[in-house]
């Protein structure tokens, strides 16, 4: 009797070790009695991991977008997931010249179709036209403290209620240095305004040349310019001086 327990013992603990191994991914490797069922396990498992990783960026084809002035972007809801983002998130557009827009899900009926909806606008500051590829990515943000405007179309001296005004307009926009804004003010036509400054300092984008061709696809392709600093693009809020 005493041997059978010392039998039943022994099995009980071979039967332990092998449990263990199945739950510890450490002995997993050492163990060289773990199932293979476990093995392939654990395998499938970490592959679902690295295929669920934010991708760096996406190159995607612009078609025309709403919502003028509000400095948005529309991107397929999964391709905001591979990014890594969320909705209302900020990201960068790399055309002939790279600026910012918050992106948001785009219709039903224009997912699936890797494409991006962008407002004349961000194609202005982003030098892209429709038709063409343009490189997106999540953008390093930071809260604007003070955002420099230069007026560039002719009319009467901006007066302390316009300035107001275009600071209430631009909360929450995403700007660069270097970004073209438009904004009409009480009573006179909208006027235009390039950034030329901001704090924190985000790079100023500079202007690719284009093929001369008439040809929308021979687009020099787009390439991710390397920020001079941590912030690529920053968020005007209800405090930033402008």
């Amino acid at each position: 009797m005493e041997e059978s327990l010392k039998t039943n013992n022994t099995e009980a603990a071979t039967s332990t070790q092998r449990i263990t191994s199945k739950l510890t991914a450490e002995n997993a490797t050492t163990n060289t009695q773990q199932p293979q069922q476990s093995q392939q396990t654990t395998a499938a498992s970490d592959g679902q991991d690295t295929s669920s990783k934010a991708i760096d960026n996406l190159q995607l084809v612009v078609i025309e977008g709403f919502q003028v002035g509000r400095g948005v972007a529309r991107i397929d809801p999964s391709d905001i997931a591979r990014l890594g983002c969320q909705p209302g998130d900020i990201i960068m557009i790399s055309g002939g010249r790279t600026t910012a827009a918050k992106v948001v899900p785009s219709a039903i009926v224009e997912r699936g179709q890797q494409t991006i909806q962008m407002d004349s606008k961000v194609r202005q500051n982003s030098a892209s036209g429709l038709g063409e590829r343009v490189t997106v990515w999540k953008a390093k943000v930071s809260n604007a403290e003070k955002v420099t405007l230069l007026p560039l179309s002719a009319g009467t001296p901006i007066q302390e209620s316009d300035l107001q005004y275009i600071t209430r307009y631009m909360i929450g926009l995403p700007v660069t240095i270097g970004d073209l804004l438009q904004v009409g003010t009480p009573g006179s036509a909208p006027r235009e305004f390039l950034i030329i400054g901001t704090t924190p300092a985000t790079p100023s984008y500079a202007l690719r040349k284009k093929r001369s061709t008439g040809d929308l696809d021979a687009v020099i392709p787009p390439v991710m310019p390397q920020p001079v600093t941590a912030t690529e693009a920053v968020v005007v809020q209800q405090g930033t001086i402008v």
